[in-house]
């Protein structure tokens, strides 16, 4: 049996937005397309407006470019015409030529340009019209007119667009056809004196359709004017008819040209929007030009018509995606509530313990991970039911997506326990993640702390301390010695700023550090100004031989002669306004190595070998590298040495030692600039191969 009532909460639902999802996602899809469409339309209508409007503009003033040049080469040409008229024989022999061979002339060229000259005539000095074609104004006073002073005075007369009145009437019985009129003066050939004009009417209809055929042929809705000075209308291609007395009145038009703007928009000029183009005739060649104004008018609805039309379609193609976009968010909506009331049907049997066929569900609580289940509940997912005519008869009435709400509300609730016990978890991972994040904090720290000892101490060392030892001292029998000393570093520094003092030290250190690394070479310490290193250091393998020991006091002297190269390469930057020297000494011997104190603990060096190496750099002079006889011996073979001789030293008394002045390759000795050179006569006596390999 029909049930009106049921069928009106069917149609009230179909079309409530507040009940059916299907509605509301139809409502949704035809709003993003209409929104969008919109959004599209006028940022396309403004684009296309803009880039229309930018073109039409740009069109107009070539235009008008164009056809102020063709005026001017048209006016040109009859003016050409008349000179080269004016300059035959015929009448510029003499004042008294041949009338009949003049009339045959000037009537022959009014027949060849039937269309273009209207009357041709020669006005003597005496102001009276001699020859003329078809005998008008034969005999015709010119005085009163103005091209007669202009002409005579040997000048060239172009006229404004006029209506010959007189003349007109006499020649074709009317008198609203506008002229051009144009005077050449005629030059005795002689003695070049002026002895009359040679005048012309040109058509002005005939130089206006040269240009509008030329200019316009192809544009039906733009309109051209010419203008005077005095924004007279010369001409109007909309308006056949010449009208001497129409103007342009239209202020912000006559600003716009005054201001030489080529192109501009004209709003309600003559009760029109345009889009307006114009140049100012500039002449040709030796046309002066007459100051016209020519101006291409078009009006914005034709201009932009193409814009309108296409934002019609846009329109049209809105409306046909929106229909068809909602005709898919029906189709759409209807497969996705399907699903949405079977997951309300079981949500309901979940919360009731039963599926919809009345059969009771498997259920006990989810287990969490690493938690035992406090009840025998678990929440099980079949195959999803459909629903039933209770539940269809609630969703006409309360809406498919308030029963899903309260459906998932409802099961939210249910699943309380479960949210805690994630809750927890997260916590417990989140304090994981902390103390992880507090050890890789104590790792970076103890690698900066690593990082500093290795800094300071040899590496060799610090593996012993951290294995306990708390008592460190070792004999090394041979090892090779560097000491440095800036000379005069007391007085250098009083008279440098202490920025640069520091800057200095530290320049140098670190390349003395880099170069340190690069031969095996341990800092010890620097105190000042001093840096003190050493090779050598506890390398275990065949320490005591004799390859090891030359091998370590090599790399020794190579860091010695790089140390000096360096600090050329300072003094010769310009950094510094004083030039520095540095004093090196290097000893080869016996030390006892090993670590004093327990606070601030330091790596050291002691023996005689160490007091010697120091005295090797206190005895030098500035820019040189002293060494002792043991080092010599050792590298002789690899480096140039000048023999210094005896030495008083401190506490050892005299002693033979040597500077090293370069290193040796077969090909040539390289010595650093600084170290210079010594006589033959200074070299070691029992090394006759200094030069040797």
């Amino acid at each position: 049996m029909w049930n009106s009532r049921m069928f009106w909460r069917k149609i009230a639902y179909y079309i409530s937005p507040a009940k059916s999802f299907r509605a509301r996602l139809i409502l949704a899809f035809a709003l993003e397309t209409v929104i969008s469409c919109g959004i599209m339309l006028v940022v396309a209508t403004v684009w296309s407006y803009n880039a229309q409007r930018s073109t039409v503009l740009s069109n107009l003033g070539s235009l008008s470019n164009q056809a102020v040049a063709l005026f001017d080469r048209v006016m040109f040409e009859r003016l050409r015409e008349l000179q080269l008229a004016s300059t035959t024989p015929t009448f510029a022999s003499s004042t008294n030529y041949n009338t009949t061979e003049a009339q045959q002339y000037i009537e022959s060229m009014k027949s060849s340009y039937s269309d273009l000259y209207a009357w041709i005539g020669v006005v003597g000095t005496d102001a009276i019209v001699k020859v003329s074609t078809g005998n008008v104004l034969l005999g015709f006073n010119t005085t009163a007119r103005p091209f007669r002073s202009v002409c005579l005075s040997g000048g060239i007369y172009f006229g404004d667009v006029h209506l010959a009145a007189l003349l007109t009437n006499l020649i074709s019985n009317s008198t609203d056809v506008p002229y051009v009129t144009v005077a050449v003066p005629i030059r005795n050939l002689t003695n070049n004196d002026t002895i009359g004009c040679f005048l012309a009417n040109v058509y002005w209809s005939w130089v206006a359709s040269e240009v509008e055929e030329s200019i316009l042929q192809c544009e039906d809705s733009i309109e051209m004017l010419v203008l005077n000075k005095t924004y007279g209308i010369l001409l109007n291609s909309s308006s056949p008819n010449y009208n001497q007395e129409l103007l342009v009145t239209n202020k912000n038009v006559q600003a716009q040209i005054d201001s030489g703007q080529q192109t501009f928009e004209a709003d309600d000029w003559d009760g029109v929007n345009y889009l307006v183009g114009s140049v100012l005739t500039k002449g040709y060649l030796s046309f002066p030009g007459l100051g016209w104004i020519v101006v291409l008018r078009q009006s914005k609805t034709a201009a932009l018509s193409a814009i309108v039309e296409a934002r019609d379609i846009l329109i049209i193609v809105g409306i046909a995606l929106t229909l068809l976009f909602s005709i898919t968010g029906w189709l759409v909506a209807s497969q996705v509530v399907k699903p949405i009331m079977r997951i309300v049907a079981s949500a309901d049997g979940i919360l009731k313990g039963i599926d919809l066929n009345g059969n009771q569900v498997e259920t006990d609580l989810l287990e969490m991970e690493g938690r035992e289940a406090d009840s025998s509940r678990h929440i099980s997912v079949r195959i999803l039911p459909k629903p039933n005519s209770t539940l269809q008869r609630r969703r006409y009435e309360e809406g498919d997506v308030n029963i899903l709400l309260e459906s998932l509300e409802n099961l939210s609730s249910a699943l309380k326990s479960e949210s805690e016990l994630r809750r927890q978890k997260k916590a417990l991972e989140r304090g994981i993640r902390d103390q992880t994040a507090k050890l890789e904090e104590v790792i970076s720290d103890q690698q900066i702390i690593q990082d500093i000892l290795s800094n300071t101490l040899p590496d060799s060392i610090i593996e012993r301390l951290k294995r306990g030892e708390k008592f460190i001292a070792e004999q090394l029998e041979d090892v090779t010695m560097f000491f440095s000393d800036i000379v005069g570093f007391t007085t250098i520094s009083s008279s440098i700023s202490p920025l640069e003092v520091v800057t200095f030290l530290n320049e140098i250190f670190t390349k003395m550090d880099q170069l340190a690394g690069q031969y095996d070479v341990e800092k010890i310490k620097t105190i000042g100004d001093a840096y003190f290193g050493v090779g050598g250091l506890f390398i275990t393998t065949e320490a005591d031989s004799h390859e090891h020991r030359r091998n370590v006091a090599t790399q020794v002297l190579n860091f010695s002669l790089d140390v000096i190269a360096a600090i050329e390469d300072i003094n010769n930057s310009g950094r510094y306004p004083s030039k520095f020297q540095l004093r090196i000494g290097v000893n080869t011997g016996p030390v006892i190595a090993g670590i004093i104190a327990n606070k601030k603990f330091a790596f050291d060096l002691w023996g005689d070998a160490v007091n010697v190496a120091s005295r090797m750099e206190s005895t030098g002079t500035p820019g040189r590298i002293q060494v002792n006889r043991t080092t010599y011996k050792l590298t002789k073979g690899n480096f140039e040495f000048v023999k210094r001789g005896q030495v008083k030293v401190k506490g050892k008394g005299d002693m033979i030692t040597y500077w090293l002045i370069g290193r040796c390759s077969r090909e040539k000795v390289t010595r650093v600039k600084s170290l210079g050179t010594m006589t033959r006569d200074e070299s070691d006596d029992d090394s006759p191969h200094r030069n040797s390999f």
